[in-house]
């Protein structure tokens, strides 16, 4: 009979630690995801224009609404021309990270690499991207935790892949084509538009410079 009972305590205290070890799994698994979101909601709000949102995440130094709106509007461009995505409305995200995330085992800080490929139609395709796609930009993104969150630290604007496709698009697409800012708002650019004749980069800036004119993309708060 005490066997029987070591056996049953036995098995009971497996089944109890065994259980607490699923949550905890289950709970660092949640954490690491929560770095996939991080990133998947930069690029959605990326792709909405809410810039009021991502330009206090670039920490860069002395630099203006336009200037940085402007700069995340390239950003984006350059992404898309990068992954042949330009004339594409929709994509899909393949999100890498350097290591993963285990409490007081590993850095709280993740290098997140970033590549994008045409829409898939459902999770299956998606996750099967993460192995078909090896083109990515490593390293695009860096975010830490703090007080329990995940934060973006840093894009890496000067990723030598990145940086150097940026530079281009910055040669061919002049942001003050279309409107030009002033002291009282914008000044329209005298230019004669023929939206069939227009590149997809071209359009995509002729839509972002209707943006700023109606105030859609804006850093200051209401």
């Amino acid at each position: 009979m005490n066997k029987l009972n070591t056996l049953i305590s036995s098995v009971i205290g497996i089944l109890v630690l065994s259980f607490f070890a699923l949550i905890v799994f289950v709970s660092i698994l949640g954490e690491n995801h929560r770095i996939d979101d991080l990133a998947t909601g930069f690029f959605n709000d990326l792709k909405d224009g809410n810039y009021n949102k991502l330009c206090p995440v670039l920490n860069l130094p002395d630099t203006g609404t336009d200037e940085c709106m402007d700069r995340l509007f390239l950003l984006e461009l350059s992404m898309l021309s990068r992954f042949s995505l330009l004339e594409k409305n929709n994509y899909t995200l393949v999100i890498t990270r350097d290591h993963f995330w285990l409490p007081f085992l590993t850095s709280d800080r993740v290098e997140v690499g970033i590549a994008m490929t045409e829409k898939k139609k459902n999770m299956f395709e998606e996750w099967m991207a993460r192995f078909e796609n090896d083109d990515r930009i490593e390293g695009f993104m860096s975010v830490e935790r703090r007080g329990g969150q995940w934060v973006i630290e840093k894009i890496r604007f000067d990723e030598s892949t990145l940086a150097s496709t940026i530079k281009e698009m910055e040669k061919t697409v002049d942001v003050n084509r279309y409107i030009l800012k002033s002291e009282k708002g914008y000044t329209l650019q005298p230019n004669d538009i023929d939206f069939k004749a227009l590149t997809p980069s071209e359009k995509r800036l002729f839509e972002y410079s209707l943006r700023k004119i109606s105030g859609t993309n804006s850093q200051q708060k209401n």
